[in-house]
C-alpha cells in the first residue's frame, strides 16, 4: 500500500502518510487492492456500489423467510387434516400388502411427510435464503425458481385456481440479482478493473 500522494510506502490499517501527512482514504485502499486483484468477495460484495444488489439479493431472501413463516402457519393449520390423511393412507398400505418390517417403514415415512410436508417446505425455503443471502448463490437461486414453478403448479392444480406464484417471482428476482453480481466480480477477477461506481462515486 502506498500514499496516492507522496507515493510512500504505508503500513497496513495506516490512517496519515509519516511522510507527507495525507489522510489516507478508504477509497485509496480499496484502489490499490483491486488493481492487485487482493478483494475478497465479501470485500467486493461489500463495495458502496454494490449496494442496490446487496438490498436487492437480501430482499429475496427476506421474502424467502417470510414464506416460510407463512408455510409453517399453513401448516399447524392444516394439522389434524394432514393427520387423518396420514392415517388413512398408513392403514391402507398395511392393509393392501402382507405385513412386514418393509411395509411398516414405508408407512412410517409417508405418514411422516404428509404430517410434516409445510414444515418441510418452510425449512427448505430458510435454507434457500440463507444460501442466497450469505452465499449470493446462483445454484439457490436457480433451486429457488424451480422449486416454486413446481409449487405453484401442483398447488394451482389441486385448488383450480393459481396460487403459489410469489415463491417462483422471488426466485426470478434472486436468479437476475445473482447472476449480475457473479458476472461483475468474474468481470473483477479477470481483470482487476472495479466496475463503474463500485467505489459509490458519482
Amino acid at each position: 500500500m502506498k500514499c496516492v500522494v507522496c507515493g510512500s510506502e504505508l503500513a497496513e490499517n495506516a490512517v496519515l502518510c509519516p511522510k507527507c501527512g495525507s489522510v489516507v482514504r478508504r477509497e485509496d485502499v480499496v484502489r490499490q487492492q483491486a488493481a492487485g486483484r487482493q478483494l475478497s468477495k465479501k470485500e467486493f460484495y461489500d463495495l458502496p456500489g454494490m449496494k442496490s444488489l446487496r438490498n436487492n439479493i437480501k430482499s429475496c431472501a427476506v421474502v424467502l423467510y417470510l414464506c416460510a413463516g407463512i408455510t409453517v402457519v399453513m401448516g399447524i393449520l392444516e394439522w389434524s387434516q394432514n393427520s387423518a390423511l396420514a392415517d388413512g393412507l398408513a392403514m391402507q398400505i398395511i392393509t393392501s400388502v402382507p405385513p412386514s418390517f418393509f411395509s411398516s417403514i414405508v408407512s412410517v415415512i409417508i405418514g411422516f411427510l404428509i404430517r410434516f410436508d409445510r414444515i418441510i417446505a418452510a425449512a427448505l425455503l430458510v435454507g434457500l435464503g440463507v444460501w442466497v443471502q450469505l452465499g449470493k448463490s446462483r445454484v439457490a437461486s436457480l433451486l429457488v425458481l424451480i422449486y416454486g414453478s413446481y409449487s405453484m403448479i401442483m398447488g394451482s392444480l389441486n385448488a383450480g385456481r393459481l396460487q403459489g406464484w410469489w415463491i417462483p417471482v422471488i426466485g426470478g428476482f434472486a436468479v437476475f440479482y445473482t447472476f449480475k453480481f457473479n458476472k461483475l466480480w468474474g468481470q473483477y477477477r479477470r481483470s482487476g478493473t472495479l466496475p463503474e461506481g463500485a467505489l459509490g462515486e458519482k
